[in-house]
């Protein structure tokens, strides 16, 4: 797992709100969750592009049990289901 991105609560090591998201040091700071089955299996916060790595990286080894569906926190606090493509992520 990246050094910066770490599974956990995201307000309890980089001191930003529980309402998705915020800056530290300049960098955007965002969670990410990973969904199969209807249930949340793996989670990961950070500076947003170390973290939308990561969980893509999850999304890949997740796959290989079955459907996965990424969401990220949004700006009101509530789970929204991330799309890469209209979000923007490159490899």
């Amino acid at each position: 797992m990246a050094a910066n991105a770490r599974c956990g609560h995201a307000s309890d090591r980089w001191g930003f709100n529980r309402l998705g998201g915020g800056t530290i040091g300049g960098l955007t700071v965002a969670e990410y969750r990973l969904i199969q089955d209807g249930q949340p299996v793996a989670k990961v916060d950070g500076p947003d592009d170390q973290a939308r790595r990561e969980i893509v990286h999850y999304a890949f080894v997740y796959l290989k049990d079955g459907p996965v569906l990424i969401e990220t926190k949004n700006a009101s606090g509530r789970w929204a289901i991330f799309t890469p493509d209209r979000e923007g992520y490159t490899r």
